[in-house]
């Protein structure tokens, strides 16, 4: 600590910072201190915000984009996976239907052939139903 004499004879005391490299290191100036406390301006403020906010809604659009081309994608998807089942039963059933007609030609009886193809023929419909739903989707 340094001691200091005023014109009054008093002594008084006064802290001062020491760098054991350099010695005495002076109290922060003035300038340094309104420095840090110098706020943006304004419109640098605005600014940022703005960009900001416009990245964030640049960022939300193209996650949205990005949803609705997997959605889109799916959609399509599972539509080819249902034309293919449907493409299956209409295939079953005119294999079904020509083997009941063949079999009631030769006197069989023919009633569980018919209740199966009539099973087959109510999933060809529920098939039908949520194609056309998909596709009447936009």
């Amino acid at each position: 600590m340094a001691t200091i004499t005023n014109e009054a004879n008093n002594t008084s005391r006064r802290t001062t910072r020491r760098n054991s490299s350099k010695g005495i290191v002076p109290p922060p100036s003035t300038e340094a201190t309104a420095r840090k406390l110098d706020l943006p301006d304004e419109n640098e403020s605005n600014e940022l915000k703005l960009e900001g906010t416009t990245m964030k809604q640049a960022s939300r659009k193209a996650q949205v984009n990005r949803e609705a081309e997997i959605q889109y994608q799916e959609r399509q998807q599972t539509i080819a996976r249902l034309s293919e089942k449907r493409d299956e039963y209409v295939e079953r059933l005119d294999i079904g239907a020509a083997k009941i007609e063949e079999a009631r030609s030769q006197g069989k009886d023919v009633t569980s052939w018919e209740d199966y193809w009539i099973q087959l023929l109510r999933q060809y419909e529920a098939v039908c139903d949520k194609l056309r739903d998909l596709t009447n989707q936009a």
